[in-house]
């Protein structure tokens, strides 16, 4: 596993560990009105979105860079993390 994809599945582990009492394991998220809630479902469909983009780079670069830049996807990451409280 290179850098990139270590650096996902930490980031997915890490999202788990936070959000584990307002969410069922995996994709299988409840709906709940909580903003950790929501944070955790809209980070999944990221994640989940992340590691296609990643795919594409993987094999070719100016591919990813012509149909799947991960950029976006890790600006509304980094975004949604800014706002959530950790506490």
């Amino acid at each position: 596993m290179c850098f990139a994809g270590s650096v996902l599945a930490g980031l997915k582990i890490m999202l788990v560990d936070v959000f584990a009492g307002s969410v069922l394991a995996g994709l299988e998220l409840t709906a709940t009105s909580s903003v950790s809630g929501r944070a955790l479902l809209l980070l999944s469909v990221l994640l989940v979105g992340l590691e296609g983009q990643y795919q594409t780079a993987a094999t070719s670069l100016i591919l990813a860079a012509a149909k799947s830049p991960l950029y976006p996807t890790l600006m509304a990451i980094r975004y949604i993390l800014q706002n959530v409280s950790f506490r």
